[in-house]
């Protein structure tokens, strides 16, 4: 029970006694107020008609006696009057039983009063003439406590009711900063979510305990964004390369490893820029960098609307870029921006260039390793015999029979039509081998081919044509939960689907249609998402959690100078590092990054999730980093996680 109704339930007690005991002392007040009227009425009525009938008792006119005493009789409430003569005898007597009027029976039952009776002895000098007996009858009492009572009753709970509304308003402004201190409390614990306390206590003891958790709040966001910069730091001695601050040669590797298993379209630029090792030569390393993180920014502004890119130093006057998911028809128009911006920063103070570049650029729909792919930009850049220009090349071996972007959006929307979608699930399993949940992963299934989702997604993307497709995913989930009572499943939705509000809109219908299984399906969302549109981001994790389901984000990690992020969006359920931490296990800088990592999501109470884990000696190394669940070729084997 809460403290606030501890308190109304502590002073409704209090108040309701003292009512009580109030109501009671004035009932009882009432009581001998009106039992002293009922002994004076008694009093004076025998003194009255004594002397009325003295004189009738001399003159012993009884017709006279009768008509009197049945008129006084009558026009007062007695139960009984009797006449007794010098020597007992009785001369006149009458009596009766009244109604009680609208008195109930059991407060009648309470016998708040006896019938008051009494007595006088009628004389006339030294001769007794008779003694006069009368007894009231008590209705009218009851009636006039009766109804004194009600009155009192009804005064006493209204003022209950007056005085209890002022209470309730009194607490309700004394121990609301105490309602917005749990909140914000509950908020912390569940969600690892700190929002400060900004209303104004009236009570000291609430000012310092409001201070204090502010305190203790900006104490928690300076000990995270510190995790992240700790983990930002490492990222860059493993990935960065620490003379111009770009990627390395291994960020690289790992990213045209990526682009490899994704099987999309991509630009891979080479740019010669013979004025940075002039730079560096005559005005240091510190220069030096100053000018390519001063590309980098440049091409951010000017590429970064168009697609994700990466910039990487090969040598001091050699930088690569590589640019994935791109538009074909906008190449050309792509290499010349960064042609600009790469001679845009090297002028003289004359703004004219100091030295000529050399850019090359090579699309390819099928990339090579990383060896092979800077090889072949070599052998184009030696072919071109301008020295300042810029070329694009295409490299699409074994392309016969590949099919284009409308063909695979086409290809898709015959595969919906045709049921030929099919889906495999794979396991996320905790380090001691329990199942979490299922990804799904969806594939086109046809009699000469087997098409999964990587190799058509990345088209569907470029022409925002993903709608139709994850809607179809979507109902298909709802109608596996319907068969797979107790397992939960995960799905993971296109970057465009959630950028179309047509799409969200239909995306919250039907997940409230669906109340019963939000704790039973997990959206996952891709950082690239939230790294380029962070408010839109916000909203879209902000709508599943209205409609009561859960998601999580996939390649966490990858943008690592942004990982603050998490603190700009509601608290996913779980995240799912990148695959780019798995592949630098074997070396301790890549062990700390990944454990950096986890802290960093384990500080807003986070489930971190490592994928493409292949064997138990794997599992067991993320045991000791902290990984809380794995995924890949390891949850297919369940009994060999059971052993471990």
């Amino acid at each position: 029970m809460t403290l606030y109704r501890q308190l109304v339930l502590l002073f409704l007690l209090c108040i309701s006694i003292i009512s009580l005991v109030n109501l009671s002392i004035a009932i009882g007040s009432q009581q001998n107020t009106v039992a002293q009227n009922q002994t004076l009425h008694l009093n004076s009525s025998l003194n009255n008609l004594s002397m009325a009938i003295r004189p009738l008792l001399l003159d012993e006119d009884q017709a006279t006696l009768n008509v009197t005493l049945s008129a006084f009789f009558d026009i007062n409430q007695f139960n009984n009057i009797r006449l007794d003569g010098p020597e007992g005898q009785a001369l006149w007597q009458k009596e009766q039983n009244l109604i009680k009027g609208s008195v109930p029976a059991w407060f009648a039952g309470l016998a708040w009063f006896e019938a008051p009776q009494g007595e006088v002895t009628i004389e006339a000098g030294w001769r007794q003439l008779g003694s006069l007996h009368m007894q009231i009858d008590p209705s009218l009492a009851y009636q006039q406590l009766w109804d004194a009572a009600g009155e009192l009753v009804m005064m006493s709970i209204g003022l209950t009711v007056l005085c209890c509304l002022a209470l309730f308003l009194v607490l309700r402004q004394l121990v609301f900063p105490l309602k917005a201190l749990q909140s914000a409390s509950q908020t912390l614990i569940t969600k690892r979510e700190f929002k400060p306390i900004n209303i104004q206590a009236r009570t000291l003891e609430f000012r310092e305990v409001q201070s204090a958790f502010n305190t203790l709040g900006q104490h928690f966001e300076l000990f995270f964004k510190e995790q992240a910069e700790e983990a930002k730091k490492l990222r860059g001695r493993l990935y960065l390369d620490p003379l111009s601050g770009l990627g390395n040669r291994q960020l690289l590797a790992a990213d045209i490893e990526h682009w490899r298993e994704q099987k999309t379209n991509g630009l891979m630029v080479l740019i010669q820029l013979p004025a940075l090792a002039d730079i560096l030569d005559e005005r240091g390393a510190s220069y030096y960098q100053s000018f390519t993180q001063n590309l980098q920014q440049q091409l951010d502004v000017e590429v970064q609307p168009c697609a994700a890119f990466g910039l990487y130093r090969l040598q001091n006057h050699e930088l690569a870029l590589l640019v994935q998911d791109v538009d074909k028809q906008k190449l050309l128009s792509l290499l010349n921006t960064i042609k600009q911006v790469s001679e845009g920063i090297l002028v003289d103070p004359l703004g004219i260039s100091v030295q000529q570049s050399r850019i090359t650029g090579l699309y390819s729909e099928h990339p090579e390793e990383i060896g092979e792919m800077l090889t072949l930009l070599d052998n184009h850049q030696q072919e071109e015999r301008e020295p300042n220009s810029a070329s694009l090349h295409q490299h699409n071996p074994n392309t016969e029979g590949v099919r284009g972007r409308q063909q695979w959006v086409e290809f898709v929307e015959q595969a919906i039509a045709h049921q030929a979608i099919e889906f495999r699930q794979q396991a996320v399993l905790d380090t001691q081998g329990n199942a979490l949940h299922f990804e799904v992963f969806s594939s086109i299934v046809t009699p000469t081919e087997n098409c999964p989702a990587s190799s058509f997604l990345p088209f569907l993307e470029l022409q925002e044509k993903t709608t139709q497709f994850d809607r179809h995913v979507i109902e298909q989930m709802f109608l596996k939960l319907d068969l797979h009572n107790k397992r939960t499943l995960a799905v993971n939705l296109s970057a465009s689907s959630l950028l179309d509000i047509g799409f969200m809109r239909w995306l919250g219908r039907i997940l409230k249609r669906y109340p019963q299984y939000r704790h039973r399906l997990y959206l996952e969302i891709s950082e690239v998402l939230i790294y380029q549109h962070t408010d839109s981001a916000a909203q879209i994790c902000e709508s599943i959690n209205q409609a009561g389901y859960a998601f999580g984000i996939d390649h966490f990690g990858r943008n690592l100078n942004r990982v603050d992020y998490l603190t700009q969006i509601p608290r996913p359920a779980y995240v799912k590092l990148d695959y780019l931490y798995s592949q630098g296990l074997d070396d301790t800088q890549g062990r700390d990054l990944l454990t950096a990592l986890c802290r960093t999501a384990h500080k807003l109470n986070i489930l971190t999730i490592a994928t493409r884990v292949e064997n138990s000696d794997q599992l067991a190394l993320y045991q000791e980093l902290h990984v809380d669940a794995v995924q890949g070729y390891i949850s297919q084997n369940w009994e060999e996680v059971q052993q471990l």
